[in-house]
């Protein structure tokens, strides 16, 4: 599949040419480490500044670096606060957490012909606070959401997250990925899903059907169809990275066993120069079964199918997304979802957004459940952002002795 891409490659091209710019962006999610570093380091004109120019300096040798080298750089720290309205059984209904994240982006060479080859990594530490015994994100499942609330704040060790190389072909038509790397930084986006920026629920981010692995080896190919379309497939360690004390642990164990998450997607962009303006995709997944260190099954076989898309209307953003799949997988916490929902951009970087999800749990007796999340990030100065998010679950899940509860949670992001 991976070589029929490549080979797809040189045909589009001989329809048209993208400009050198668009190559550059590869096919990378709004989510993705690059991505994310090149939205930071846009200028923001917030409605309430507060006039700190102490980053200033930073800020200027970033650009001086880039420039002169190719090295794209960045550092994050976001800490969440989250409270729940009931609990299971007297459990903790609160929890705080932090998320630390260094990351880099070096392009040694093919920029001006668009074969950009590109090292990518990303450093994280993710840990709760004080005498807290859950994370945020593990929260939902002990009060009562069958789909977590706060994704990504988790416990987890200082540890390399993701180092691959990212190698254009045929001019910015066609590239190729190979390292350990973020499955879903490649697949079911829309344009406000990256829960460090935006929506926090996990039917509002990513399809809660696809039992998606951790970061871990994986390879992958994209390759632009004409002018309006791409095609990506990835192929990645089913489970990925444990998360034990190993700084280095790279999570292949399953891949060169044979095991793998597979994926395919097929996506639509009416305005290319603006890729995550407008974008309706499709995207099917396999992942293969695997063992625990027990010898037990740990992950089930896991399959499906879903579509995300965005259609930026001026300042609004309205998204969809929706998926089926057999219900099986170790991360899968459905097997069926809807999720419609509106962003508005306020003024420059400040959003504010809704959405209203469904979801069907893929074990027998758990009733569906449905969520109305709200969230509203406005920047006080180009460095620090602030979001608080309501999240009101209907019939939740896992606690049976509601038929209502609310998330209430804050986040805020220092991003250098």
């Amino acid at each position: 599949m991976l070589a029929a891409l490549l080979l797809a490659a040189p045909l589009a091209a001989q329809e048209a040419q993208p400009d050198t710019a668009r190559a550059r962006r590869g096919f990378e999610g709004p989510a993705g480490t690059r991505a994310t570093m090149v939205a930071d380091s846009e200028d923001k004109d917030p409605f309430w500044r507060w006039p700190i120019n102490f980053f200033d300096p930073w800020q200027a040798k970033k650009r001086e670096v880039q420039e002169a080298t190719g090295l794209t750089y960045g550092l994050q720290y976001q800490t969440m606060y989250a409270r729940a309205s009931e609990s299971i059984d007297d459990a903790e209904k609160s929890s705080a957490s932090g998320i630390f994240v260094a990351s880099a982006s070096w392009d040694l060479f093919g920029a001006e012909s668009g074969n950009v080859g590109r090292l990518v990594t990303r450093v994280d530490s993710r840990h709760v606070y004080g005498s807290y015994t859950t994370s945020p994100q593990l929260l939902a499942f002990q009060t009562g959401s069958m789909a977590p609330t706060a994704v990504l704040f988790t416990d987890a060790p200082f540890r390399l997250m993701t180092l691959y190389w990212a190698q254009g072909l045929f001019g910015g038509r066609a590239g190729i990925i190979a390292g350990k790397i973020f499955p879903d930084d490649w697949l079911n986006h829309h344009q406000l899903m990256n829960p460090l920026t935006d929506f926090l629920g996990l039917g509002s981010v990513f399809a809660p059907v696809v039992s998606l692995p951790n970061p871990g080896i994986g390879i992958g190919a994209g390759t632009w169809i004409g002018n309006n379309m791409q095609l990506k497939v990835v192929i990645a360690d089913p489970k990925g990275d444990p998360y034990n004390d190993d700084f280095w642990e790279f999570g292949g164990e399953q891949f060169f066993d044979g095991e793998f998450f597979k994926s395919a997607e097929v996506l639509w962009l009416p305005d290319p120069d603006n890729p995550y303006g407008k974008r309706v995709s499709v995207t099917a997944w396999h992942a293969d079964e695997y063992d625990g260190p027990d010898g037990s099954i740990a992950s089930t076989v896991s399959h499906g199918v879903t579509l995300a898309s965005n259609w930026t209307i001026g300042r609004w953003v309205p998204l969809f997304l929706a998926g089926v799949s057999n219900g099986g997988g170790a991360n899968a916490v459905a097997d069926a979802f809807v999720t419609g929902g509106m962003g508005y951009r306020l003024r420059s970087q400040d959003v504010t957004g809704v959405t209203l999800s469904w979801l069907s749990p893929p074990a027998d007796g758990l009733r569906s459940q449905t969520t109305l999340e709200g969230y509203f990030r406005f920047y006080i100065s180009d460095a620090i952002a602030l979001t608080p998010n309501l999240q009101w679950v209907f019939n939740p899940s896992l606690n049976e002795d509601v038929g209502s509860m609310t998330y209430f949670q804050i986040r805020a992001r220092l991003a250098l």
